[in-house]
Parts: C-alpha cells; structure tokens; sequence
C-alpha cells in the first residue's frame, strides 16, 4: 500500500498536466465556437444602463461593461437596437445576448442567464407638481410598465386596484408620463436616476420607493450563445477581481468580488485533479510497480518540501491578510472566528477571541443590525451577501459606513466548512455620493426650473446638449435637435446669422460673447433672445466644452421697443407741438424748449433761445413779479398751475399768453427743475370777444325763432288730431258702400239672380276677395283711427282662448291649403278660461297668423300656447322667409313694410303689426320677434288672462312697446 501511495503522489503531477492539457484543449475549442461568429446582442432605451450614444450606437454602464470584455475576449459583438420586449426577441431568434435582464424562473427554463451582475431596487416615478407623494397615493393611478409581462403582476401585487399602460422603452414612459396618459412609470432605481438627470423638462419628476425585494440582474442568451455570454460575465467578473474596472463604473458600484462564482471553479479543478490522480494510478500498476519504487524516495523529499512550502505560503497569506487596509475575517461552523486581521477587527469591533454569536458586531448601528443578522445567519446556511452597505457608530460618536461581504467556505467534497467575511470602509464614496447626490439634484432642479435655455455645442458646432428651458422655450424636443447645427431647422432668424457667425468665432479663441438674436421656434414664431456664449477654461480638466445660455427677451424687447418708440413720439410731440414747451431752473435759466416757444419769442432756433435768455422773468415777463407768483403757486400743487399773463417779444413788442407750469421733483422730494408750455391767446381774446357779441345776437334770434317753432306746433297737433278725425269718418264712410259691394257680389256668386258662366264666376271672386282685402285696409284704418284719437274701447267677456285659435284656423285654413302648409297647433289640454276682450285678441292671433301663411313659401305654421305668470303667452312661429337684422326696427312702425319698393311682391298698408302693438299695448300686453333672415321668424305676444290684471298692466304699460 505504501508503494501505491508513493507510485499515486508522483503519477499525480503528471495527469494532472494531461488534466490541464485536455480543459485548455476543451476551452480554446470552446473559445473558438464563439470567436470566429459574429453575435447579435440586443439593447433598447435603459438609461444609464444602457443608452444611445452621439454616435447613434449604445452607451451607458452596463453598455460599457460589455463592450470591454468583448474587446478584451475578443468576441464579435454585433449591437442590434430593439424597440419591444427583449425576451421575446430572444425566444424569437431575434438576438443571442442581451445584456442585462432580470432573473426569475420562468425565464431561467428557456434561457442561459450568467451569474449576478447586479442587484437593483424599483421605484416608482411621478411628476412633482403632481398629487402622488407616498405608495397609497397610487391605489387607483395608471402605471406605465416597459416590461408589462414581466411587471404587470408587480404592480398587481404592489397596487391591485392600479391599472397599467404596456410601454416598451423609457422615452415612451417619459412622453406618457409627460402627457398625463399615466400618472406614474415603473421602472429601477438606476433608469430612474438617468431620467432625473437627463433633462426632462415637463415640470421635473420625482420618485417614489416601492420597497420591494431588489431584483436580481445578469447577462442572458439564448442555449446557443451561452459560451459568449459566459465569457463576457467571466471576463467582468475577473476584472472586478483585479481591479480593472473604470472608474465611473467602480462609483456606481455596480459589481462585487463574486466568491460563490470563485468558490465553484475551485471545486470543480480539485474534483477534476482527484480524477486524474486515481487514472495514473491504474495506469501506474500497469506499467510496473518497479519503476515507480525507484523514485519513492525522492518523491517524498519533494512532497516534504512542498508541505514546508505549503506552510510558508499559509503563513505569508495571513500575513498578507493581516496587512490589507480591508477587514478579512474567517469562522467556522460552530460561529467560532478563525481569523480576524487588524482592518476588521478596527472596523467592526469583532473580538477574536469570541463566539462570533448572531452576527451583530458590538459597534454597528441600530438601523444596520437587523440586516447584518439576516445576512450573517444566510452565510451559514450557503447563501452569500455581497455589498451589503451597513452603517457603524463608533466610540466617541463618529458615523461610519463599511461594504461587507459574507460568502460560504467549502471544502473539496464541496461541502460547506466557513463562513468569510470581508469589510471596506465606504465613508468617504458614501458622504460624496450623498455630496454629488444632493448636487446632481440641485443641479437638476436649477435646469428644470429655470427660464434659461442651455444648449452645448461640438467643435463642429452641432447641438450636443439641449438642457434647461430650451423645449419650453422653443418648442423642439432633446431628440429632434441634438446632433443637428442650428441651420438643418432654422434655428436663427436668417438676417440675425451674421450676428450669430460674430459671436461664435471669439469661442475659438475661448473667449466668452454677449449676443442678441431673433430665434425660430418650432411653431414658426419669432422671439428675441439674450445668449451668453462660453467655452470651459483649458486649466478646468473637462473636455472642449462650449455652450451658450439663452433667455427669451421678447418681452424685454417689446418694452423697450415700446420705449424708443415713446420717446420718439415724444420727441415728435415736442419738436412738432403747436404750443411752445420749455423747461427751467427755479433761478430763471431755460433747459430746453421747442422750436414753437422760440418762434413764439421771435428766436431764430431752441438753441439760441437758451443761450440769449439768461433771466427768465427780466427778459420774458412783461411783470416779472408773475413768474415768483407761479412758483410760489407751483410748490403748493402737485400738478399744474396756469395763469394768463403777458410776455416780452425779442423785438420789443408784448403779446398775451396762457402759461401752465409744474415743479419736477426727485424721490426725496427736492425739486430738480420747473417746466409747462405757453400758448398765445391774443387772437383767442379777441375771437372771444367776437364771440360774446355773436352770442347775444344767437339768443335773441333762437327766442324769436322758438316762438315761431311753438305755433308751428300747435298747427301740426291740430292738424294731427282733423286727420284722425278725417280718417275716422271717411273709413265709416267708405265701409258703408263696400259692404253693399260685398253682399251684392255674394248674391251674384251664388246664382241667384240668374245664372253665371265659369269666366263671370271667376270675375265675381275676384270681387270678392279684393273687397274683402279693401274692408280690412280700411277696418285696419279706423281701429288706427280710433286708437290714436283716443276713443278705442276694450269689452270684456268670457272665452276660451282655444275656441279663438280653432276660430283662426278655420278662417285661414283655405290658404294654407292652398300653398300646401302645414298649420300645427300647441294649445294647453282643457283650453284656457280667459276674461278679456275675445275680439281684440282674435284680431291679434289673425294678423300674426295671417302674416306668416303670407311669408311662407314652404314648410309649416306653429301656434302655441302657454301660461306665464297671471299671463297667457301665444307664439306663432314659420318656416318663411325671415327677416333681416337691420329692418327688424321698422317692422311696428306704421305704414312702414320691410320691402317698400314699387315692385314687391307682398301686398299690404304696413299697419297690421303697428295695429297689434297699439292693440296689445292697449289690453295690458305686449309683443317680441326673433327671426333669422332665410330660415323664418318667430312672434311672441302676452296678454293678460284677467281683464282686471289687463287695467293694472295697461296703467302701467301705456305707450310703451314691447319688441
């Protein structure tokens, strides 16, 4: 048995080379299965993770990542942009590789997914300005998802009565959320931090935390690709282990030493070297047992140097552990410390020499301790914990904050032994990261709310940030601009390019320009803008930076537009005014006057009125005593003064004038300088004293003449009062024969006087109906006659009104029918009971009805009824040819017909709505039109239902229309 021992120790080496031979045979063929294809990774709208980039290709951390550790593998990356769901373009064929997804069963059955890549939270983002401040705000609100498959039942869980919006991508989240189709967009805590700062400008967003579990995020492929996305995870994973990762990366702390992925390969080689171990020794017993005993002694001198040097590599490994600035700690099952170095014994407080107990170190604080328990009882149990961030409160007080990793040991049966524990002190990252937090956030809230558009620019003058105001400002989104010079959308108004071409050019030089421009906006209207040019100093460490802040002066413009134009129109005012203008010092010194005051004093120019009037009340005063007396006069007012008084010419002469003058005064109150104008009245006085005598000579010719108008007056009411009473006689005069003309013509229609031929019947008709039309002319006439003369009576009696409509009907009833009408009644079931005059309200329903079969052509006549207070309200209504809005004021005006030409078509005296006025006035009522030209007219008469109410309302109504 020693022998087979000795023979296994030295054939151990050897298989374990051929071993080593046939994995990095098996692996390079593996490497080139993926090397020599080309792979469709996908990526979609997942800022900052993964994100379009300036050159249209994407960017981002994890976009990053992934783009290095192809590089790095050289594995042949083809990046395919997809707008949907990335599972489904995987299942689909689609692409191989995406890469990062979120990890759960379902998933794991149809696809590879690499270890963890990161563990990341899900918030939930709303608007500021609006009502969502906490989860239960959310109950019933519209969640946007841009994975609604796999979100959906989230959010169900999270807020069953919510109902959700499947979205695809984070600008579609964004725009939906931006145009209120949802009130809150799902999505993790590092594509919500993108959003916050990415230059949203729809009013700024703020989130809100879901408290859920975090997810658990890897790199995924289909069955086929599962080498290459292995070697991206592996190669990431290893340059986490080396320290290789950029900076920005290493920040945002996306990955962690992964122990369990380390701890796997270790197993997996000694499982394999224990193979190759037992393969020699059946191969050694083969071969001879003789060959082997030869080098037995040798090979045990050997073994006894590598256990010496297997010790002094334990002891140097600690004695590297125990010099790390980070804290390394090992236990066994039993939760006994194996080792402690300094760093975490300093850190956590841990004593050495202690049952590590339940985890809870004696220095970390109460919010942290519950955690640190949960994390440490899950290590023993082969769960690891990576970068798990733990607050401590040390002696003294001082806050502290450690990254701590827990990660099983286990042994080559893969059986777990351990438990590893290690600690960094993130102090420092975490105050800055709440620094650059708290100033990103500043930062972003200054952008989003200010009124200030900031636009960066390329060297090649292309737009590459479109920040701050700038969408609200001038209408055109981040997506729309950027990439883009001001010219591709016509950005600068094109005389104002000249300008802009002057202010761009001292960039160059770094030198900072103030510019005005007129600026396009989406709409096509023009603003005025301020921009302020500036390029980022060459000492600052950033990149060529230039970028201009822009401010919509427009306003600012039109004021001061406005402004120039006032002072214009001032100056015009003044040059140009009739009046002389000046202004003085209280001393007696003029400031300034206009060309009209010079003209006035005889001065050849303003200017030379100022230099030659060197005393004011010496030299303009005829009594220079008035000028002291209207500045005395001025100190008490605050307004003008005037007084009329007389002035010096330059050539010696005096003319007499009106002087208005104030005192100017500065904020404290003290007078700066005394101005007014001066008009020469000289003329005036005497056109005033023309004026009076032509005034008295006026009065005596208007009392003369209002003598001769009264007795006109008297003759016309004389002469007013013979016509009624002319028109009156004559109508009784006239009706007398026509009805005789009436009956005789009856008897003669009727045959019976002998018998008539169709043509005689025909002539008898016409006979008929115009004495019929005479006799209403003339009755019309009379009642006119008698209205206007006073002696127009009312008899009251009781009647139905209904009967008065069915009597109405019957008499028109032969013309409707003859124009082919319809006649539509609306009258109150069981009538409506009246006491008033039956005739005068027969009289009015007829007219109006009358009126509209004549001006209807086509169509139907409406007459209604209704009770409105103690009165009865009647509309007649048509479907005629309506009334024009200007000739709606004469339709009640005697005599008076809307079309009065020779040539009309419409036969009548003009007095049948005068008539009804005068009549309905009479009985206490009145009457209204409403009509529209081409389409019909509509008129509404009340009249009281009791003749008393009738008195009361004709008292009080009496020559008063109602239209």
């Amino acid at each position: 048995m020693a022998t087979i021992h000795r023979s296994l120790r030295i054939a151990g080496p050897v298989l374990a080379l051929v071993l080593i031979s046939m994995v990095a045979w098996s692996w390079a063929e593996e490497r080139r299965a993926f090397e020599h294809r080309s792979w469709r990774i996908g990526w979609g709208d997942l800022p900052p993770l993964v994100a379009k980039g300036g050159d249209g290709g994407p960017t981002g951390l994890v976009g990053e990542l992934i783009r290095d550790a192809a590089a790095r593998r050289k594995i042949d990356l083809r990046w395919v942009m997809v707008k949907g769901d990335p599972e489904v373009a995987l299942l689909n064929g689609d692409i191989d590789i995406w890469p990062i997804l979120t990890v759960t069963p379902e998933r794991q059955r149809r696809l590879y997914f690499t270890g963890r890549l990161l563990e990341i939270g899900h918030v939930l983002l709303v608007r500021k300005q609006g009502p969502f401040r906490q989860l239960k705000d959310l109950e019933r609100a519209r969640i946007g998802l841009a994975a609604p498959k796999l979100d959906t039942p989230r959010i169900h869980e999270l807020l069953p009565g919510a109902s959700v919006r499947p979205l695809f991508t984070v600008t579609q989240l964004v725009d939906d959320l931006c145009a209120g189709e949802s009130d809150a967009a799902y999505m993790n805590e590092y594509t919500a931090l993108g959003v916050l700062t990415g230059g949203v400008t729809c009013g700024g967003f703020h989130w809100i935390s879901t408290m859920e579990k975090p997810s658990q995020l890897a790199i995924v492929g289909t069955p086929a690709a599962q080498p290459a996305a292995q070697a991206l995870y592996d190669e990431i994973a290893a340059a986490a282990l080396e320290h290789r990762l950029t900076p920005a990366v290493a920040e945002w702390g996306y990955l962690s030493t992964n122990l369990e992925s380390m701890t796997r390969i270790l197993v997996e080689r000694r499982r394999s070297q224990r193979l190759a171990a037992a393969a020699v020794s059946f191969a050694a017993l083969l071969t001879g047992v003789v060959v082997l005993a030869v080098r037995i002694r040798g090979e045990r001198n050997r073994t006894r140097r590598a256990e010496m040097e297997l010790r002094r590599s334990g002891h140097r490994s600690r004695l590297v552990a125990s010099q790390l600035h980070e804290g390394l700690a090992t236990l066994d099952m039993d939760r006994r410390w194996l080792f402690v170095n300094e760093a975490f014994q300093a850190a956590t407080g841990a004593d050495p020499n202690s049952h590590a107990g339940n985890g809870a170190f004696p220095w970390i604080h109460a919010d942290s301790a519950t955690r640190s328990k949960e994390r440490f009882a899950a290590a023993f149990e082969g769960r690891a914990a990576h970068d798990e961030e733990l607050r401590f409160l040390y002696p003294g007080g001082r806050d502290a904050w450690l990254l701590v990793n827990w990660g099983p040991i286990v042994d080559d049966t893969g059986e777990q032994v351990g438990v590893t524990v290690t600690t960094r002190d993130i102090t420092a990252k975490k105050v800055a990261d709440e620094a650059l937090s708290r100033t990103s956030l500043r930062l972003a809230t200054l952008l989003y709310n200010s009124p200030l558009a900031l636009v960066e620019w390329t060297e090649d003058r292309r737009i590459a940030s479109w920040l701050g105001g700038a969408e609200a400002m001038f209408g055109w989104t981040a997506d729309e601009v950027v990439g883009r010079r001001p010219a591709d959308f016509g950005f600068v108004h094109p005389e104002d390019r000249s300008a802009v071409e002057a202010a761009v050019h001292p960039l160059h030089l770094g030198q900072p320009t103030v510019c005005q421009t007129r600026n396009v906006r989406r709409d096509g209207s023009v603003i005025h803008c301020e921009w302020r040019n500036s390029v980022a100093p060459p000492g600052s460490g950033l990149r060529p930076l230039r970028f201009s802040l822009g401010l919509d002066i427009t306003d600012r413009y039109e004021v001061e537009s406005a402004r120039r134009a006032s002072e214009k129109e001032f100056r015009d005012i003044f040059e140009g005014a009739p009046v002389g203008i000046f202004r003085s010092t209280l001393e007696g010194r003029f400031l300034r006057v206009n060309p009209r005051l010079a003209a006035l004093f005889g001065y050849g120019s303003p200017r030379e009125m100022v230099e030659s009037v060197l005393d004011i009340p010496a030299q303009v005063f005829v009594d220079a005593s008035r000028r002291r007396q209207l500045v005395a006069r001025a100190e008490q007012s605050t307004g003008f003064v005037n007084d009329e008084v007389e002035f010096r010419h330059v050539n010696g002469g005096t003319f007499v004038g009106t002087i208005y003058v104030r005192l100017e005064r500065d904020s404290t109150g003290a007078t700066r300088f005394l101005e007014g104008f001066i008009e020469d009245v000289t003329k005036r006085r005497m056109a005033e004293d023309a004026l009076r005598r032509a005034h008295g000579e006026l009065e005596r010719r208007v009392e003369e003449r209002t003598l001769e108008l009264s007795a006109a007056n008297e003759r016309l009411r004389e002469l007013d009062r013979l016509k009624s009473q002319f028109l009156a006689s004559m109508s009784h005069e006239l009706r007398t024969p026509l009805n005789s003309i009436i009956g005789f013509a009856g008897l003669l229609r009727k045959e019976l006087t002998g018998p008539l031929n169709e043509e005689q019947k025909k002539q008898m008709d016409i006979i008929a109906r115009s004495s019929r039309h005479l006799l209403s002319l003339i009755n019309d006439l009379l009642d006119v006659s008698r209205i206007e003369a006073g002696r127009a009576d009312l008899h009251f009696e009781d009647f139905d009104f209904q009967d008065v409509v069915a009597e109405v009907v019957q008499s028109l009833t032969p013309q409707v029918n003859a124009k082919k009408l319809s006649l539509l009644v609306d009258i109150p079931a069981g009538g409506v009971a009246m006491h008033h005059d039956r005739k005068r309200t027969l009289q009015v329903l007829l007219n109006l009805v009358n009126n509209a079969v004549k001006f209807t052509v086509a169509g139907h006549i409406r007459v209604s009824a209704r009770r409105a207070g103690p009165n009865l309200a009647v509309t007649v209504s048509d479907t005629g040819i309506g009334i024009k809005p200007e000739h709606v004021g004469m339709l009640f005006e005697a005599f008076r017909q809307v079309d009065g030409s020779a040539r009309r078509v419409y036969e009548g005296a003009g007095l049948g709505l005068y008539l009804c006025r005068k009549l309905l006035s009479l009985m206490g009522g009145g009457i209204r039109v409403e009509s529209v030209f081409g389409q019909g007219a509509t008129f509404e008469f009340e009249v009281p239902i009791d003749s008393g109410a009738a008195a009361c309302a004709s008292s009080a109504t009496a020559g008063v229309s109602s239209i």
